[in-house]
């Protein structure tokens, strides 16, 4: 079985071009986006190199929304995951304040998709 990656905001830009990095290297991939375009580009992955495909379209600023990436997953080990999501922070991380980074509901998302993949829950 080959490994898993999972690419959130993988319909445009960095997300798309990481997509294609993981398909060219062999992995499975699971991608996501809150884009309809999303399924869009499981077909170009596969032919760059990807096992199996599977592309999403889920609103991650939600807890469903990771909940329904999650489940996608279908219980495999995640060997790598890009979590691309929204339209990013206005500052970098350590000078963006703790208040601001629990307003960012883009932020919020991507750090509890990274609890549930890291620590398996």
């Amino acid at each position: 079985m080959r490994q898993l990656a999972i690419v959130t905001g993988a319909s445009s830009e960095l997300g798309l071009e990481l997509a294609k990095h993981y398909a060219q290297s062999g992995y499975d991939l699971l991608i996501a986006s809150d884009e309809p375009e999303i399924h869009n580009f499981a077909g170009v992955l596969r032919w760059l190199g990807a096992g199996s495909v599977d592309a999403l379209k889920v609103d991650l600023a939600t807890r469903d929304g990771v909940e329904a990436l999650c489940a996608a997953a279908k219980g495999r080990p995640v060997a790598a995951i890009v979590a691309n999501t929204g339209n990013g922070l206005t500052q970098v991380l350590p000078e963006q304040s703790s208040q601001g980074l629990a307003n960012d509901e883009s932020a919020a998302g991507a750090l509890y998709l990274l609890h549930r993949v890291v620590s398996g829950t």
